[in-house]
């Protein structure tokens, strides 16, 4: 059975509690604000991995209404507790797995930072995210000029260890613009403030954010 990050390490539960209370602003947020602020109006988006929401605080007034999506019961319950006690009415965090989720309307854009580099295939994947969207997708994740697949800690300091993939940037793109879609690549302003790399277990982790954009909607 799979297990949810904060099943594996309970530290990350803690984490996201403190980022949630705090209102954190991390760099891929300002990033993904950018990126979805060119596809306004935002009807309706979707946070795929969005543990309690967070995000929710710095997109709230580019979109009507914000969904979040989670595997763990616990980042789902906090989230909605925190969205209560915020009396936040224009929000929903729904609980299950991206690979069988049903959505409840399509969506106009869709969003998935830090998680797409679990997904074992991501044909699968992108062919669900593009059905049930119709103006932008915002990926960040592992991206590189072939497709790597290495067995790392699942955190800095963690003993737990999983399988994270590389993909690689000219076969995600190919999938794409087969699909009538556009991929338009964007280096992680994170990782370039930093010095050009992410470092985990001792290797480079090449991070990037990669906008999706149906053909029918260029100009």
């Amino acid at each position: 059975m799979k297990q949810t990050l904060d099943q594996t390490n309970p530290a990350y539960f803690d984490l996201v509690r403190e980022r949630t209370e705090e209102k954190t602003v991390l760099d891929c947020f300002i990033q993904t604000r950018l990126l979805l602020a060119h596809h306004a109006p935002i009807a309706h988006c979707l946070d795929v991995g969005c543990a309690s929401g967070y995000l929710r605080h710095h997109i709230g007034d580019l979109v009507g209404t914000y969904h979040g999506l989670d595997a763990s019961p616990a980042f789902v319950r906090y989230g909605r507790e925190a969205l209560a006690r915020e009396g936040v009415e224009n929000a929903e965090i729904h609980h299950g797995w991206f690979e069988t989720f049903s959505p409840p309307q399509p969506f106009d854009a869709l969003i998935c930072l830090g998680l797409f580099y679990i997904f074992p295939n991501f044909h699968s994947v992108l062919d669900r995210m593009m059905a049930m969207t119709r103006k932008a997708i915002v990926i960040r994740s592992l991206f590189a000029e072939k497709t790597e697949i290495r067995y790392v800690p699942e955190m800095p300091g963690s003993e737990t260890w999983t399988y994270y993939n590389i993909y690689g940037v000219d076969a995600v793109t190919r999938f794409i613009e087969e699909r009538n879609w556009q991929a338009r690549w964007h280096e992680d302003d994170y990782v370039q403030r930093v010095g050009g790399y992410y470092e985990t277990a001792g290797l480079p982790f090449p991070f990037k954010f990669l906008e999706l954009v149906p053909q029918a909607m260029v100009p």
